[in-house]
């Protein structure tokens, strides 16, 4: 077994290839890990994300406008998700509720890496197969196993009919969903796999026990010796009396520790085992017995006289991962196993420790998710409801497929009752703020008199218009107006922004940043004005990917795009910084130079892309900015209608 901190492991298996679909598995998820730790790997790697949180959020939103997002889908147990943080990108996100019957913890628990790479048009699929969770402990603290296979196109027509088991143990994952439409990630490995014969044997629950799995493909009546690693044990000793009655005897398990050196397992248990004739061992490799990391990895390695049989993946020794996926009447868990076989290598990786005393151990034992010893702790009813927000028309989507439990929202939306069925609420811009900040939604269910408390994530679309959630000086807009075509000044000006507006920790302190008014310099904001709108509209005719720039910056929420400046302009104006009829003004210039410039372009050309979502994200804007004109033309003394008219016709003329 070789060494490897698993990041740096996968910018290595990527070595500049680029990454066109990435699927993530997952039992424990946790989304800020994953957004700025995980997910800078899959981009062009000459995009350097950093620390600071709010850096990283600019860089994601520059990423969308060009492109460099590949489609990415994270699947994940809903029990085990953070429950503080929320995703703030717009990749694909799954919780599954695994079905259960009751008194029975049943998880959603394989932990897999899919890469679809590109090099100069072949393309390879790499699986990465292992026990880790998406979460620090799971990348950077525990020890981990993984496995790495990498596959090739080695079939020169594709499947019509038929598919191999990765297909089909993706196609059951995606049913465990609930959703009928699969992500594109999923869809375009799925493709890929239609081109491949797999040369190995995977382990799955959906397809059997792992029981069945080691008799069909293990010659268990060579075996005389079993090496197990694995943190967690099943309450009795079953799964040890089957490898006996197999002919297994010498069955050695490496003493699940915690980086403290404490027992993660109660001592009546580990009596219990020791007992049944298993044998508590330690790393072979003393330097391993050193590490001060938490123990998770699950490997199996069954020893005959001439092979060793590697089982490596998330298959804990435990009744649960043992047992086959029965939806109607289930107490199994979901887990996933890559089996080696090392033809001529039966080196051990365990050593027995003589002379243990269970007194000179300190036994802590975790009843958590992954090990549950009982299930009076764990509610495993959530209601079936998902939520979706489109950040380009501020509304939230909501499909709940309820029974007879009541559910309102707790602490949003009035905490109003969510109504069965498919709906949608408009967010106002206090929902809006604090969606954007963390897009948590925690419900009350209420059943028979009893209510619960759970936690919902959001799926993003039109992330590009998601508020950034903090302020910036207007100067330093305009600035950045100024430096379209200069990616390394834009880069300096983020980098000093990222900086001014996070704390130590990385977190955004928007009181950091001092936002001050250019009472005296009108003339900055009309010039800025004006050589935006040229750079965006004159070289439309020639480069018809200019649309895509104008669609940035027209919706986008980045700290260079209208939408962003305009919000800091009103919380000015609203704080009595600006005098109405500059802002007025400035109003009147961004929706006729603009917002009206872009949407007669629009139908004039319906075959643009999008072009509905495109139009009506147009509009909507038009609407917003002639509700804040009139509010504002009501506050600008002796300024009547004709007045008003004839300032609106000189600007229309100005920037028709």
């Amino acid at each position: 077994m070789e060494k490897f901190v698993l990041k740096e492991e996968i910018e290595k298996i990527i070595n500049g290839r680029q990454v066109t679909a990435a699927m993530f598995y997952t039992f424990n998820f946790d989304p800020r890990f994953f957004e700025n730790f995980i997910m800078p790997i899959l981009v062009d790697p000459k995009i350097s994300f950093r620390d600071e949180e709010i850096y990283n959020r600019i860089l994601w939103r520059q990423c969308e406008k060009e492109k460099k997002i590949p489609p990415i889908a994270v699947y994940y147990d809903y029990y085990a998700k953070d429950p503080i943080t929320a995703p703030s990108l717009g990749y694909d996100i799954h919780s599954i509720k695994m079905p259960g019957l009751p008194g029975k913890i049943c998880n959603f628990h394989p932990k897999q890496i899919f890469l679809l790479l590109n090099d100069n048009d072949r393309q390879t699929l790499v699986l990465i197969s292992g026990s880790g969770n998406i979460t620090a402990n799971g990348w950077c603290d525990n020890f981990e196993s993984f496995s790495v296979q990498e596959f090739s196109l080695n079939k020169r027509n594709p499947r019509r009919v038929s598919k191999n088991s990765l297909q089909i143990y993706l196609d059951n994952v995606q049913k465990l969903t609930g959703s009928q439409q699969p992500t594109e990630a999923h869809q375009q490995i799925s493709n890929f796999l239609n081109y491949v014969d797999l040369s190995k044997t995977y382990f799955n629950n959906f397809f059997g026990t792992f029981q069945n799995f080691l008799v069909h493909n293990i010659p268990l009546k060579e075996v005389y010796e079993v090496e197990i690693i694995s943190p967690y044990f099943s309450r009795n000793t079953i799964l040890v009396d089957w490898l006996m009655e197999k002919g297994i005897e010498n069955i050695h398990c490496l003493l699940p520790t915690l980086r403290s050196n404490e027992v993660m397992i109660s001592e009546e248990d580990f009596t219990a085992l020791q007992n049944k004739g298993i044998l508590w061992s330690r790393w072979k490799n003393d330097e391993l017995n050193a590490s001060v990391r938490n123990l998770h990895s699950k490997i199996y390695r069954f020893y005959t006289r001439d092979n060793c049989y590697t089982i490596l993946g998330s298959v804990n020794f435990t009744i649960p991962a043992w047992s086959k996926f029965t939806p109607d009447k289930n107490s199994s868990n979901i887990e996933f196993g890559d089996l080696h076989i090392d033809k001529g290598n039966t080196n051990r990786i365990l050593q027995p420790i003589s002379n243990l005393n269970p007194e000179d151990l300190l036994f802590i034992e975790k009843n958590e998710l992954e090990n549950p010893k009982d299930s009076e702790n764990f509610n495993r009813n959530a209601p079936d409801i998902s939520f979706q927000i489109d950040w380009n028309i501020r509304k939230l989507n909501i499909q709940a497929n309820l029974g007879k439990e009541k559910c309102n929202f707790i602490d949003l939306f009035n905490n109003r009752e969510i109504i069965p069925g498919q709906t949608s609420i408009k967010l106002n811009p206090q929902d809006a703020n604090s969606l954007a900040k963390n897009s948590v939604i925690n419900i009350h269910s209420s059943l028979k008199g009893k209510t619960e408390k759970y936690t919902f994530y959001v799926t993003h679309i039109n992330i590009q218009s998601k508020p950034l959630g903090f302020r910036l000086n207007t100067q330093t807009i305009l600035r950045f107006w100024n430096f379209i075509d200069d990616p390394i000044q834009k880069e300096v000006m983020i980098r000093k922004i990222s900086e001014s507006v996070t704390d130590e920790s990385g977190a955004i302190d928007s009181q950091k940043w001092e936002t001050k008014l250019l009472l005296n310099e009108m003339a900055t904001h009309f010039s800025a004005l004006s050589q935006l709108e040229k750079r965006l509209f004159n070289n439309l005719l020639q480069d018809p990917e200019s649309l895509e720039n104008i669609r940035y910056y027209l919706l986008g929420e980045n700290i260079d795009t209208l939408p962003f400046y305009l919000e800091d302009l009103e919380e000015q104006y609203k704080e009595g910084k600006m005098q109405n009829a500059f802002y007025w003004m400035i109003l009147q210039i961004v929706r006729s130079a603009f917002y009206s410039k872009v949407l007669k372009i629009l139908d004039a050309n319906h075959n643009i892309s999008d072009w509905q979502k495109f139009h009506s994200g147009i509009e909507i804007k038009i609407d917003s900015l002639d509700d804040l004109i009139q509010i504002t033309a009501k506050k600008i003394p002796r300024f009547d209608k004709k007045r008003q008219d004839w300032v609106e016709e000189q600007i229309m003329v100005q920037y028709d």
